[in-house]
């Protein structure tokens, strides 16, 4: 009965806002078992009310039930929202202001002087612009009038074709950014026990000790390197199930400062950070004319596994900055073959954020072992620049970040990208540094000529 009750306010709602034309032929849906059959005769019978009906329940019904569930996918918490204008987000951060020493006297002259704020920022751009597509039958739509159970079907069909292959789409696309982030060091890992029942204590306290860490301002966790700090309740932690399954989840939120209720919207399940399918990643990311794109890169096995053995990854909130930039229904009938063509368009933003702190804790020692600088050396003019780039060695996803120095900034100064900027004529050191292990180095010798 409650099916039919369903179905019948979905008929009647349909009707409510239909054309005239309509509203005059097609009867009022009530659940009698025979005023379903009445409901489709009627309709299957005039193409124009078809055409009518099939659009309104999938454009006004479907495409309303598919808006709610497309953030059922583990990792929905991170979605910041549409993006009503425009395909850019400015995501903007002022670091420190700087402290003075008062002075009475000198305060007369510096009181008018401006002391401008350390402002950064950063630019989230649309990069994911995907369609999906259900086709609708002439026979699936007889169904739909067979009983009451046929109206939720077809709605059902129509949903879960587009809203599974979303959100599948959308979670596997979060899952490969994060893992590629951390492929490339790009952030801290933390070491832990490796994961048992029997380490579980010492491993909630290591996981307790960076979680309250990031309660006060550091700027060791971000990638920019400012000043930042993450409360609790803006912390979430990423784990895999095996570790979930071990791990007591009360003694887990008392680390949060949370109790267990609350703890569970801050504990996201992941199947694995290594489960990346490639297949279907290369599918997502090949245009028509079967180009990959460069924004996808495939995982290899052996990044597969390394990725595999990480535990738990913890976030601030604002870390993932995911938009939704359009979100669109399109629809086409084919006469001649008499079928619907629904695509669903996704335009989307997947980025992250350079200010917000992220943790990576793996089973091993994170270690920097090498840093090799390209070029190692390079002849430039006065005012010509120098590209370098610094590859760094390391194990069990340990920061790859290095710091560049210039041994004469007179000659040639250096920024923190490795962009070398020629000053004045004569010879100069350009040495990258780890930023884990600073006896770590390599360098490169610039001419300027």
């Amino acid at each position: 009965m409650a099916n039919a009750e369903n179905a019948a306010k979905i008929l009647n709602y349909i009707k409510q806002d239909a054309s005239t034309y309509y509203k005059n032929y097609v009867p009022t849906a009530s659940v009698d078992k025979d005023n379903i059959k009445q409901i489709g005769a009627v309709i299957m019978g005039d193409a124009t009310l078809r055409n009518e009906f099939i659009s309104s329940l999938v454009n006004r019904i479907g495409f309303v039930t598919l808006t709610n569930r497309i953030w059922e996918n583990p990792w929905a918490v991170f979605n910041k929202g549409l993006v009503e204008y425009g395909t850019t987000v400015e995501e903007i951060f002022v670091d420190l202001a700087k402290p003075f020493e008062y002075n009475a006297e000198a305060g007369v002259d510096n009181q008018y002087k401006r002391q401008i704020p350390d402002v950064k920022a950063a630019f989230h751009v649309l990069n994911w612009q995907k369609f999906f597509k259900v086709t609708i039958q002439e026979k699936d739509l007889k169904q739909a009038f067979l009983g009451w159970d046929g109206v939720q079907d077809i709605i059902s069909k129509i949903i879960e074709s587009l809203s599974t292959g979303l959100n599948y789409a959308v979670f596997m696309t979060m899952k490969y950014m994060i893992a590629r982030v951390i492929l490339k060091g790009q952030g801290n890992a933390q070491e832990i026990p490796q994961v048992s029942a029997a380490n579980m204590k010492t491993i909630i306290a290591g996981i307790k000790e960076v979680s309250n860490n990031w309660t006060f301002l550091n700027r060791k966790n971000n990638l920019a390197g400012v000043a930042n700090h993450t409360p609790k309740d803006a912390q979430y932690l990423i784990l895999t199930n095996e570790f979930d399954a071990i791990m007591d989840v009360e003694v887990l939120a008392s680390a949060f400062n949370m109790d267990k209720t609350e703890f569970y919207g801050h504990r996201i399940l992941v199947d694995s950070f290594g489960e990346i399918d490639n297949d279907f990643m290369r599918d997502l990311f090949t245009d028509t004319n079967g180009v990959l794109s460069d924004m996808y890169i495939p995982i290899t096995d052996e990044e597969k596994a390394a990725l595999a053995k990480i535990p738990a990854v913890l976030f601030d909130s604002k870390f993932m900055q995911i938009y939704q930039n359009m979100h669109e229904m399109t629809e086409k009938f084919n006469g001649e073959s008499i079928y619907w063509n629904y695509w669903l368009h996704e335009w989307m933003t997947f980025s992250v954020s350079p200010f917000a702190q992220r943790m990576t804790f793996v089973q091993g020692t994170p270690a920097v072992t090498a840093v090799a600088v390209s070029p190692s050396e390079a002849t430039i003019g006065v005012g010509q620049k120098v590209q370098l780039t610094a590859t760094v060695t390391a194990a069990y996803f340990a920061n790859k970040a290095v710091i560049w120095e210039s041994s004469n900034p007179d000659v040639a100064t250096v920024d923190a990208t490795g962009a070398v900027t020629a000053i004045a004529e004569g010879e100069v050191t350009i040495t990258a540094t780890s930023v884990v292990n600073s006896s770590v180095t390599d360098f490169a010798t610039i001419t300027v000529a």
